[in-house]
């Protein structure tokens, strides 16, 4: 259990929803700059939701999802890997072809 990370199910909706601002008038802080990145925004809106585990030394990350009346799950493996290992052993091998030309894109 301490290797698996489970989320709720309000954290997905949390990362990919823009917060509402009651004041219309006003601009968000993180969500209206400029200078940061759509993903930089999805940190900040679940920033407070990972600050007391480190998920790279998780071996599983489950991520529930609804989305109109359909449920998902996303589990992440090994977020903290590094290139490719073997499943055996870990220890490094080469990148399957098949995966290579994925990382040059």
């Amino acid at each position: 259990r301490e290797k698996t990370h489970i989320f709720t199910t309000y954290f997905y909706k949390r990362l990919t929803t823009r917060p509402t601002i009651k004041n219309k008038s006003q601009h968000h802080p993180v969500e209206d700059d400029p200078n940061l990145s759509p993903a930089e925004k999805r940190y900040d809106r679940v920033r407070k939701w990972t600050k007391k585990v480190n998920l790279f030394e998780k071996d599983f990350i489950v991520v529930p999802i609804n989305e109109h009346a359909h449920w998902f799950v996303c589990v992440i493996c090994f977020p903290g890997q590094l290139g490719c290992v073997k499943a055996d052993d870990g220890t490094p091998c080469d990148t399957p072809a098949s995966q290579a030309n994925r990382a040059a894109n």
